[in-house]
């Protein structure tokens, strides 16, 4: 995981979400968080959102996780593992 990569994909993100969130006609729809959520591997899905948007983020992606961004905090919930690999990005 490129905490540079991560850090900066991530801002992008958020500056366009805390733009949009308040207009009605925003994909947003006022939300007051996103969240992220992989569950584990489905080899019936062929595309799913979250695994591209956390592939975009961290490079990878990490099933059974969930990513929470907030207006000022990033919150991930995944095994003991994969928290590892976050380290680099606090």
């Amino acid at each position: 995981v490129d905490p540079v990569t991560f850090w900066e994909r991530l801002s992008k993100l958020h500056k366009t979400w805390n733009a949009e969130r308040q207009q009605d006609n925003s994909v947003w729809k006022g939300a007051d968080a996103l969240v992220i959520d992989s569950g584990g591997l489905n080899d019936d899905e062929v595309y799913s959102k979250s695994a591209s948007l956390q592939n975009w983020l961290l490079g990878i992606e990490f099933t059974n996780t969930v990513i929470i961004v907030a207006s000022r905090s990033v919150h991930v919930l995944t095994d003991g593992k994969k928290a590892a690999l976050l380290e680099p990005l606090r």
